[in-house]
């Protein structure tokens, strides 16, 4: 299966390390697919950062406007791609977390390739990122993200049939 792409690449030689960590949380920027971060040394010695954005190709304006805006860049190299992935699988349920009188539910994808049905489901990271943010913000807890995924994807494989998981923490 193929999919049309769009591959910006943006250098950031001139960002701090702080500045760089914040591009690579930003999630809210829709049309984003994926990002990458590479560290480099620029022709001056200099230690930098190529950045590559995996965008959808009727995004890429927007995308391009917030990165000359927020991130202070020139400009940014335009790579056009097909994006040739294999047929996934995807579950959607609802987790329920709970943490003594205080409970949040979110709905989370799960994706497995469909040539394995008994092959390992693995946690969406844009839900990972969204629901560890709400345990933070309405919960006033700090759980690692990896303790997260670890036990819904476990979760998802020992209730195979089941919409909702519960997720005590």
């Amino acid at each position: 299966m193929e999919k049309e792409g769009v591959l910006m690449l943006v250098q950031l030689d001139h960002l701090t390390g702080e500045d760089v960590g914040w591009a690579m949380e930003a999630k809210g920027i829709p049309g984003i697919r994926n990002r990458n971060l590479i560290s480099t040394l620029t022709k001056k010695g200099r230690t930098g950062h190529l950045l590559l954005l995996d965008v959808d190709p009727e995004a890429e304006a927007e995308v391009g406007h917030f990165l000359i805006d927020s991130l202070a860049t020139n400009g940014y190299h335009r790579i056009e791609t097909r994006h040739v992935h294999c047929h996934t699988v995807i579950r959607q349920v609802k987790v329920i977390v709970k943490q003594k009188d205080l409970q949040l539910s979110a709905a989370v994808r799960l994706k497995r390739d469909a040539k394995k049905p008994g092959g390992p489901f693995f946690l969406e990271s844009d839900d990972l990122f969204a629901l560890h943010q709400q345990i933070h913000e309405k919960m006033s807890l700090t759980v690692f993200p990896v303790e997260i995924r670890r036990r819904i994807e476990v979760m998802a494989e020992e209730e195979i049939d089941s919409d909702t998981l519960y997720l005590n923490l």
